[in-house]
């Protein structure tokens, strides 16, 4: 593809889509009661590919005339989707560097949300193509919003419970740090959403 017939909308999309695919082999993960060593070999190859797919519009990017939308906003969201990428990557790796074996439920509701998340950013993209004056944006955004506030509800409790009756200090340690990466693939995923809010915002 040349550098000046690339699709900046189709190349958003295409990152959500590792985003989402990274999530829902997560999630798959943790429904299979069992951290598999194949499984986080897997989706760091998806984050390797997300993370190529980030240097190609960054390249095209660095060298492009003309852009549908300011380049520091689709830096930006290109930066916050490959975050999200990054941050289920981090979830697989420290489950399988600390010997985390099983899921907990809380574990199961995140990842969940994070699929959740995943998929109305992969439908916010969709709309982005259609003009930045179209209303399914802000409902798109504010449900991202919902489902990371649900999120952050699940973090604190499940923190505020493992505090309480976890005495073993590795094992807390091992868990709050589980919960961290999880808590922050879904601020991710808002930081995406918040991004597009503001260029609907200050451009339109």
């Amino acid at each position: 593809m040349a550098k000046k017939d690339l699709n900046y909308y189709d190349m958003f999309e295409k990152g959500i889509a590792y985003c989402l695919q990274s999530a829902r082999m997560l999630r798959e993960m943790f429904e299979k009661d069992a951290v598999a060593d194949d499984d986080c070999v897997a989706i760091k190859k998806v984050e390797s590919e997300a993370d190529s797919h980030m240097h190609v519009m960054c390249e095209h990017l660095n060298v492009a005339f003309i852009t549908p939308i300011d380049r520091d906003d689709i830096y930006r969201i290109a930066k916050e989707t490959d975050d999200i990428v990054d941050s289920i990557d981090a979830v697989s790796g420290n489950l399988w560097m600390m010997h985390v074996e099983k899921a907990t439920p809380a574990m199961k509701t995140m990842a969940d949300y994070i699929v959740k998340a995943c998929e109305q950013l992969e439908a916010l993209m969709g709309e982005l193509k259609r003009g930045k004056k179209n209303n399914r944006l802000y409902e798109l955004i504010i449900d991202i919003n919902r489902i990371e506030e649900m999120g952050d509800r699940c973090y604190k409790e499940t923190l505020r419970e493992l505090y309480a009756t976890e005495k073993d200090p590795i094992e807390l340690f091992k868990m709050h740090k589980v919960y961290d990466d999880l808590e922050n693939a879904l601020d991710d995923c808002e930081d995406v959403a918040n991004c597009v809010e503001s260029i609907i915002i200050t451009k339109t």
